[in-house]
């Protein structure tokens, strides 16, 4: 089968910004060539948080995943989607969602953060994702 070149970011929660911690709470996956865009993000499970930083700190987690994060993920993915339907053009198509990726996970000054972008060669897009999932987010290492 042949390998799926995918771009992935790792999505990071630093809830104090002058420590530096942060915690592992997702990834997003763009393979261009593909038109595929994805993410996940952990819904449960979040007594890390409130064991690293706070009964607080938690609660603004899940306000913020809710009304912040969920929100600009799935506006990032339509707006890849509408795009890649108007443009028949794959390269113009590809190159357009790589340069969008590397806009969307820039560093800023906020609570949630991007890692870098890293690659990972794979035949299914929707696989990697979890794969990449359960590596940085569920930790289950293999």
């Amino acid at each position: 089968m042949k390998k799926i070149v995918c771009q992935y970011a790792v999505v990071r929660f630093m809830p104090m910004i002058e420590t530096e911690e942060f915690i592992n709470i997702g990834v997003i996956l763009l393979a261009p060539q593909q038109r595929f865009f994805g993410f996940k993000l952990v819904t449960k499970r979040v007594g890390r948080i409130r064991h690293m930083f706070g009964k607080k700190v938690r609660d603004t987690y899940r306000f913020a995943r809710k009304a912040i994060l969920e929100k600009e993920l799935s506006g990032f993915k339509e707006i890849l989607q509408k795009y890649w339907q108007e443009n028949c053009s794959d390269i113009k198509a590809s190159d357009f969602a790589k340069r969008q990726f590397s806009e969307f996970i820039r560093p800023r000054e906020t609570m949630i953060r991007f890692s870098e972008s890293k690659v990972i060669l794979s035949e299914d897009e929707e696989k990697a994702l979890n794969e990449i999932f359960q590596f940085y987010v569920e930790r289950e290492l293999k």
